[in-house]
């Protein structure tokens, strides 16, 4: 089993989660535009809650992170950018752990 790099997390958040399952693409965003350092609550994403929730739970199940509530202030900081997501899945997945498929 391969483990899984970070690399592997932000490319998920940036091409799966924020490219195709919240169709950021038909509003002019690109992959090329999107990096660790990307807020996701400020423009050019602005994202609003639900959405931010959303990444959680994707996350959550394509790495098989067992479900964690987060309050408000939590889920603000895990989402403050793409980077802050990525560092959310990091320290939560097992080291040996390989993508889901």
């Amino acid at each position: 089993m391969t483990a899984i790099t970070r690399d592997q997390i932000v490319d998920f958040i940036c091409k799966d989660l924020l490219i195709e399952r919240l169709d950021l693409g038909a509003s002019g965003i690109e992959l090329k535009d999107l990096n660790e350092a990307t807020a996701l609550s400020e423009p050019p994403l602005s994202l609003d809650s639900v959405d931010t929730l959303e990444l959680v739970v994707g996350v959550e199940r394509q790495f098989s992170l067992p479900r964690q509530d987060l309050t408000p202030e939590e889920l603000r900081e895990t989402c403050a950018t793409i980077g802050t997501l990525a560092d959310y899945v990091t320290r939560r997945v097992p080291q040996d752990a390989a993508p889901a498929q």
